[in-house]
């Protein structure tokens, strides 16, 4: 069997929830790629807290979206990981 599933209805389910799961493909990434070749320092992740319910076809929550993002880019810790962004981005 396909990692995909046996018909179009399991692959349309599998695509969604691989696209659709983006913290636990971002834990994955972080374990196999960023720490296994030393990219810790250089490897940021931004993810705005409260947003959960809140599906891609959402429109209607903008503002919703608007100020989770703002009160999420506002916290000290966001702050610094954006600092340490821009420091460890080189300018071209």
């Amino acid at each position: 069997m396909s990692p995909f599933g046996k018909n179009l209805k399991n692959l349309g389910e599998t695509l969604i929830k691989i696209s659709t799961d983006t913290e636990q493909a971002a834990e994955r990434f972080e374990k196999t790629v960023v720490r296994i070749n030393g990219l810790s320092g250089l490897y940021f992740r931004f993810n705005a807290r409260g947003l959960e319910k809140v599906g891609l076809e959402d429109h209607k929550s903008l503002c919703m979206i608007a100020a989770a993002t703002n009160s999420y880019l506002n916290e000290h810790e966001t702050l610094q990981k954006l600092n340490a962004f821009a420091a460890a981005t080189p300018c071209t």
